[in-house]
């Protein structure tokens, strides 16, 4: 039976045990599908189904491109592939990453927002990012749930920190709490609706359409901004409410705030190492040719002011101060 409503569940680091304790706790009548999204190596010959499939009542599996989403049953994303939910169905994609993350789980929560409008249960588990934040507010957005697992009792915070700053009434508890509340929330939601903020649902095609060749320019959801991808290094344009603002390139990269300044970092770094390795190849080859130049001590100092550079940085990388910083101003 095709599912009326859909619980949606994203974690990365630390979240395999608190998924699994919260899948053993749901009743095999469950009266909505379940998705999930974990951050997995993309080459991964991955056993989660089964691992997390061996102790709960309802089955798990991967999801499935193209296969209807029916109620009582989990989907997995799989390895390297991005997992929505459209028109009833299962879409799985090999679009581009979103905060250098494939699967995202900005990517499920937005489509299932969109696809069970007031009809979806959004639950953020532990993680060392914030994939997932923007996701579970835009759910809370449009008439869903939004549950989280309490930070204060994990060793990767991170991920459920950044959810309670953007929904400041979300559910915090322990996923045995939070697998009570999925049921009870399941009932309540079917006679609540919502509506989803503009743009929401040409976003959510966007991402759609990047998994089948170039999407359209998204000038429709956003403004473009003086700002170039760091991963392409396209124009990016800014989408989403414009206290929680998003970025997207014409190639549909995307990132939060905080993922793009994270992303700059990543990228800057990787410059940096190149200039270094450059400047001292470029002293050993003056060296090899039998030159006397001054140019080869020129190199090696430039090297080493980039290698002291270089150690600041990498000790000292960006964090929540990201939306201080002059790029939420512009």
């Amino acid at each position: 039976m095709d599912a009326e409503q859909v619980v949606v569940i994203g974690g990365s680091a630390g979240a395999f045990e608190e998924l699994r304790e919260i899948l053993e706790a749901l009743p095999a009548d469950l009266p909505a599908a379940v998705m999930a999204v974990m951050h997995l190596e993309p080459r991964a010959e991955s056993q989660l189904p089964r691992a997390l499939g061996r102790r709960a009542a309802l089955p798990v599996k991967f999801g499935e491109d193209g296969e209807r989403v029916a109620a009582g049953a989990v989907y997995l994303a799989p390895p390297d592939r991005h997992m929505l939910v459209r028109d009833g169905a299962v879409v799985l994609s090999s679009g581009p990453t979103e905060n250098y993350t494939r699967p995202a789980i900005d990517v499920l929560f937005r489509s299932a927002a969109v696809a069970f409008t007031g009809r979806c249960v959004g639950v953020l588990l532990s993680g060392q990012n914030d994939d997932g934040a923007d996701g579970l507010r835009i759910i809370a957005e449009c008439g869903g749930a939004a549950l989280v697992r309490d930070p204060a009792q994990t060793i990767f915070p991170r991920m459920p920190r950044a959810a309670q700053r953007v929904i400041s009434d979300a559910f915090v508890g322990e996923p045995a709490a939070i697998a009570k509340l999925i049921v009870e929330q399941l009932d309540r939601e079917r006679e609540e609706g919502g509506a989803c903020p503009p743009g929401l649902r040409d976003e959510v095609e966007l991402t759609h359409q990047a998994s089948h060749g170039c999407p359209p320019l998204p000038d429709q959801i956003g403004a473009q901004v003086p700002l170039a991808c760091p991963e392409c290094g396209g124009p990016l344009w800014q989408v989403g409410a414009p206290d929680h603002p998003r970025y997207r390139c014409h190639i549909a990269h995307a990132y939060t705030l905080d993922g793009l300044g994270e992303a700059q970092h990543r990228e800057l770094t990787r410059a940096l190492y190149a200039a270094q390795r450059m400047m001292r190849e470029r002293a050993r080859l003056l060296r090899r040719g039998g030159s006397a130049s001054q140019r080869i001590d020129e190199y090696e100092g430039f090297a080493e002011e980039l290698r002291a550079l270089l150690d600041r940085l990498v000790n000292d990388p960006p964090g929540d101060d990201t939306a201080e910083s002059p790029v939420a101003a512009e």
